[in-house]
């Protein structure tokens, strides 16, 4: 047993003698990227709390009705600060629709590309897009309203995205292609079991 407890001992000694400070080595690091971790979870928190902030300022402002001059500017003020979280996009998306009620059109349109661009998540992206098609439509841009279309990526969106081209080939009085569009769009309702009575109607017409 003697012999055998102090073998063990010499290769232990060996052992730690060969390897032992890459093993402190790896379990240093494996605390540091602890703390790294752990850090960048706390600024990632922090940063959506801010980011949440700025945004209810931005609500706010609307429902103030305030002059979107200074809603523009905490807009600017959110993107610039926090452009990766939703809160940045959802903040465009707000000041894209107050400005295209004020008939600003080149506001809202720069919002909606920011976010088509810059955009958190995909969704917001589509949604953008959607909007930007149907802004540029309203102002007979049929070009530049059906090249935000071709951009759709989430086939969740796409019947939408399908019915507002067809509402585009229809306003260019193109019925075969508008005919076309709102079918496809209609196909796309159903796998998602969404009824849609308005494009029936135009399904009709």
């Amino acid at each position: 047993m003697y012999e055998t407890d102090r073998e063990q001992l010499d290769l232990l000694k060996n052992f730690w003698r060969e390897y032992g400070r890459w093993i402190v080595v790896a379990v240093m690091a494996g605390l540091a990227l602890g703390y790294v971790w752990r850090g960048w979870k706390m600024h990632q928190t922090t940063q959506e709390i801010s980011a949440n902030e700025w945004y209810q300022k931005v609500l706010v402002l609307q429902a103030k009705n305030i002059d979107v001059a200074e809603e523009v500017k905490t807009v600017n003020e959110l993107k610039h600060q926090f452009p990766n979280t939703p809160y940045a996009s959802l903040g465009a998306l707000v000041l894209a629709t107050q400005s295209a009620n004020a008939q600003q059109y080149d506001v809202a349109l720069s919002e909606l590309q920011w976010v088509a661009t810059q955009g958190s998540s995909t969704v917001f992206k589509d949604i953008a897009n959607i909007r930007i098609a149907r802004l540029e439509a309203q102002q007979s841009h049929w070009t530049q309203a059906l090249s935000a279309l071709s951009k759709i990526t989430d086939t969740d969106y796409q019947p939408l995205a399908d019915e507002t081209r067809g509402d585009i080939y229809r306003a260019e009085h193109n019925e075969p292609l508008a005919h076309k569009a709102y079918q496809q769009a209609m196909e796309g309702y159903q796998r998602l079991n969404i009824d849609n009575p308005l494009l029936k109607m135009k399904l009709a017409t």
